[in-house]
């Protein structure tokens, strides 16, 4: 994953997948290595914000230090994509923001039997969550990444200059032609254009975001 997010270039990760959340300490001695008086700080994980903002608190009267909260991997994938350095910081930031707004949802697979709300999970059954909520499990990954994709995209169809791109974040062990099938699908049945990004991640199999 860093060494997707590093294509981006991007000037410092802080790696929470070992130690947690990181201390506010962290993230001042990352603003100090990154040598710069303006700092595009991108969240995804809502436990990491606070003691994100309590940083940029202690240091705002040196550093210009402007926190985009994606709410997940995948966004902030997709705030990485956007940014563009030839454009001023500002503009940088509204755009980010704009994208960090975004509807998202992920793949898994379930390792034992449960019922979320009206949603039947059986054991090795594939899950599909949109933002934080499950919405749909089958035996069958295309059911779920489908299903996933027709909620995402009725959600936001209302809503002002919707996007004409959705994009894919795929995970290890996806069979191309499983891909191939989606990006039909999203083609002759929503009209979108599907964008296809291969992170290597073994969490999900799939991340969408539109």
């Amino acid at each position: 994953m860093n060494k997707f997010i590093n294509e981006f270039k991007v000037d410092k990760i802080i790696n929470c997948e070992s130690s947690g959340t990181p201390s506010i300490q962290e993230f001042l001695d990352a603003f100090k290595q990154v040598r710069s008086t303006q700092i595009l700080l991108v969240v995804h994980d809502s436990n990491i914000l606070l003691a994100a903002q309590q940083a940029a608190q202690l240091v705002k009267n040196t550093l210009n230090i402007q926190i985009i909260n994606a709410r997940d991997i995948s966004v902030s994938f997709l705030c990485c994509l956007a940014y563009n350095p030839i454009d001023n910081f500002n503009t940088n930031v509204k755009l980010l923001t704009q994208i960090s707004k975004k509807t998202y949802g992920k793949v898994a697979k379930a390792n034992k039997d449960v019922v979320y709300f009206s949603v039947n999970i059986k054991s090795g059954n594939y899950i599909g969550l949109v933002n934080k909520d499950v919405i749909t499990a089958n035996k069958s990954m295309l059911v779920v990444i489908k299903n996933i994709i027709d909620k995402i995209k009725n959600e936001r169809s209302n809503r002002k200059n919707p996007s004409k791109n959705l994009y894919l974040f795929v995970g290890n062990d996806v069979p191309i032609e499983t891909i191939r099938t989606i990006e039909k699908y999203v083609a002759e049945q929503h009209n979108l254009k599907l964008e296809v990004i291969n992170t290597g991640q073994t969490l999900y199999f799939f991340n969408v975001v539109y």
